[in-house]
C-alpha cells in the first residue's frame, strides 16, 4: 500500500510542478488580467498596470488614463471587452503589443454601437510586472 502512495505521488508531481512563462506568456497573461479588472470595474487594478511615468503622444499621463477609465467604464452599465489580433514583440526589457479592441455594453454578439480600436502599447519589465509606459490609439484622436 505505501508504494499506491508513493505512485500516486509520482503522477500528480509533473502537474504541481509550475513552469516559468515566457515574456510573452505573461503579457498575455497581464492583458488577460486587464480585460477581467476592466470589465469588473476594478479600476485600482487596472492601474497596477500603468506604469507611474507613463505618457503618450495626446499628452495624457497615468492621472488622466484614470480618469478615463472612470468615465468609460463606471457610467456604463456593464462592459464586455474582447482582444483579438495580439501582437507582442519583446526585446530585453521592454516590448511592444498590438492588438485589436472591441468594447460592448451588453452580452452576445458584437452589437451595432460596439467600439472597434487598434492599440500599440509599450511595456517596460519593472519589478517582474510588465507596466504600459505609453500607448496609441492607430486611426483615432483618442480612445474615447
Amino acid at each position: 500500500m505505501k508504494y499506491f502512495w508513493f505512485f500516486l505521488f509520482l503522477l500528480f508531481l509533473p502537474v504541481n510542478c509550475k513552469k516559468d512563462l515566457t515574456p510573452e506568456e505573461k503579457i498575455k497573461t497581464q492583458l488577460e488580467q486587464i480585460r477581467e479588472s476592466a470589465e469588473q470595474k476594478k479600476i485600482g487594478r487596472i492601474m497596477d498596470f500603468i506604469a507611474p511615468d507613463y505618457e503618450d503622444k495626446y499628452h495624457n499621463r497615468r492621472d488622466n488614463i484614470k480618469a478615463i477609465l472612470i468615465q468609460n467604464l463606471m457610467f456604463r452599465k456593464a462592459v464586455k471587452i474582447a482582444f483579438k489580433d495580439i501582437d507582442i514583440r519583446v526585446d530585453g526589457d521592454s516590448s511592444v503589443v498590438s492588438l485589436k479592441l472591441f468594447v460592448r455594453e451588453q452580452e452576445g454578439l458584437i452589437p451595432d454601437n460596439a467600439d472597434f480600436m487598434k492599440i500599440v502599447l509599450r511595456l517596460s519589465l519593472r519589478d517582474d510586472k510588465w507596466v504600459i509606459t505609453d500607448a496609441e490609439w492607430v486611426g483615432h484622436q483618442s480612445p474615447f
